[in-house]
């Protein structure tokens, strides 16, 4: 996905920087520097586990989530990288979902562990158990 968008903003004329798995951490840095210091670099493409863990973005003031991940712990940590104490601006974090898909599946089952976790923290309600693997097997034999 992180291709795709890069070549879109290559053929659109935006300066970008990237972060990902398959950067060392010596370019990884030096991207997050030319990203925060270079007023021309306007986005950052950024995978969710490099870019939710052990970094601070309060430059960014615009996230747009691409995939849904599995967690929605995941998500819920790389924004608060942008939402951190320091943040001077509004931001605008946008989640993109095909209609149909297995994305909004995903979005379902996060749903679905929000409230469980939700619940394990309620002494009013018992914790639901569900069986997320049954439940996507039948979503796929759908499709």
């Amino acid at each position: 996905m992180l291709d795709q968008i890069g070549k879109a903003l290559h053929a659109n004329g935006f300066r970008f920087e990237r972060i990902d798995g398959s950067k060392p951490d010596t370019q990884r840095r030096a991207a997050l520097k030319n990203f925060r210091n270079k007023p021309d670099c306007c986005v950052l493409l950024a995978s969710i586990g490099s870019a939710g863990v052990g970094l601070d973005h309060t430059v960014a003031s615009r996230v747009h989530l691409m995939e849904p991940q599995w967690s929605p712990m995941a998500e819920e940590q790389a924004l608060d990288r942008v939402l951190r104490m320091g943040q001077t601006r509004d931001v605008v974090a946008t989640r993109y979902v095909v209609k149909e898909s297995i994305e909004e599946y995903v979005i379902s089952v996060q749903g679905t562990k929000s409230r469980i976790i939700k619940q394990s923290f309620d002494n009013d309600s018992a914790a639901e158990t569900l069986n997320i693997r049954e439940r996507l097997m039948k979503y796929l034999e759908k499709s």
